[in-house]
């Protein structure tokens, strides 16, 4: 499982995961390192991966600055993101990395995430495992996140395609 920084969006995974160690499977759950005391607390292991992204630093003041989806960036532009504000893609962006590297090392079976966490669905079409997306609220019907290869030094996961991996779609 993994959850972004906010212990609101991990709890909706709680239940899951009691569910999950209860059937008798070895369940992690990864986000960034201030999240520790609410998985473990949650009694879930916790894996702490990346960086802490401050909250308030990166959604402040980013309202409106985010380049248009299919158009050129400006330079006071942020890419854009699924969110108006870009925070969104920060998060992602501190654990992807260490996510897939994690993910290599344990070879999980399955990967679950809720809706904000667009760095498990990357590293989970990355490591070639299922993943599942788990609702705490009314969905989207179709999400899709466009990847330039080469960025930060990764490859996009789905390289047969223009570089986009739909993330969530039914």
């Amino acid at each position: 499982m993994s959850t972004w920084g906010w212990r609101s969006h991990f709890y909706s995974l709680v239940p899951l995961g009691w569910a999950l160690q209860a059937a008798g499977h070895e369940v992690r759950v990864a986000s960034h390192p201030s999240m520790v005391s609410a998985i473990s607390s949650a009694g879930l292991a916790a894996v702490p991966l990346g960086a802490d992204v401050d909250f308030a630093a990166a959604f402040a003041g980013r309202i409106g600055a985010v380049a248009p989806l299919d158009g050129p960036a400006t330079a006071d532009a942020l890419e854009p993101a699924i969110t108006a504000d870009g925070g969104v893609v920060r998060f992602a962006d501190a654990v992807l990395d260490e996510l897939v590297s994690f993910g290599r090392s344990w070879r999980p079976d399955l990967i679950l995430w809720e809706p904000f966490n667009l760095a498990a669905p990357v590293a989970a079409a990355a490591l070639g495992v299922p993943g599942g997306w788990n609702l705490w609220g009314a969905g989207t019907p179709r999400t899709t996140l466009r990847l330039r290869p080469g960025v930060g030094g990764r490859a996009a996961p789905d390289a047969r395609s223009s570089n986009t991996l739909h993330l969530f779609e039914y």
